[in-house]
């Protein structure tokens, strides 16, 4: 059965009967036509705009897991970078102190000025040392058995190797007291060339170097 325009039912209903009431218009074919449309529209934009597909449960444990490793990965550089700068300053001190064993560097302003710089260097590395590894790890007592030897060199006078070093003698300022301690340390290498003080901090050096 073929459907009718709006026009042309109202005019087939008039010639039929004229005196018969019209009967209720049904829907258009425009007006099915533009829902037809609309419906395949929104059928478009249901394809278009797909809802998103949710991850696997492991994807976001390997994510995770990739995320702690680049981490760690990340702390491990930073560490043996460290490390290489502290035994780069460990290399500098047993120079210094092979050079004081083989000659008199007490009033040497260059000399005391490097020592005085590399001590506060020291103490800086032994603290990231101690942050780490553990408090008993053999690296960190050795490093701090040589700083204290230093610091407490020679234990017959009132101001210390330390004590000078601490306060940056060398650099700005050169006291005597600090060029005679230095100047003992060389005698004391010469008199006992192997059982002396700065042999023995070499000995200690080397020994941080080997657990490190």
């Amino acid at each position: 059965m073929v459907r009718l325009k709006t026009s042309e039912y109202l005019i087939h209903c008039i010639m039929s009967d004229p005196y018969k009431p019209i009967e209720r218009i049904p829907p258009t074919d425009e007006v099915s036509r533009v829902q037809r449309i609309e419906s395949y529209k929104q059928d478009k934009r249901d394809q278009k705009e797909p809802s998103p597909k949710k991850e696997p449960p492991y994807f976001a444990f390997i994510a995770s897991l990739f995320n702690k490793l680049f981490s760690l990965f990340q702390k491990k550089s930073a560490e043996t970078v460290k490390r290489k700068e502290l035994i780069k300053d460990l290399v500098a001190l047993h120079d210094l102190f092979q050079q004081l064993i083989h000659q008199d560097r007490s009033h040497d302003p260059s000399y005391t000025q490097i020592l005085s710089v590399l001590w506060q260097t020291l103490l800086v590395d032994c603290n990231q040392l101690e942050s780490s590894l553990e408090e008993k790890d053999p690296a960190v007592l050795k490093f701090k058995l040589l700083l204290e030897e230093i610091d407490l060199y020679p234990p017959w006078e009132d101001h210390s190797l330390g004590f000078y070093l601490h306060k940056r003698a060398g650099t700005d300022w050169l006291p005597i007291p600090f060029m005679d301690i230095l100047y003992s340390l060389h005698v004391e290498a010469k008199k006992s060339p192997l059982h002396n003080s700065l042999e023995k901090w070499c000995a200690l050096i080397a020994e941080i170097q080997e657990n490190l």
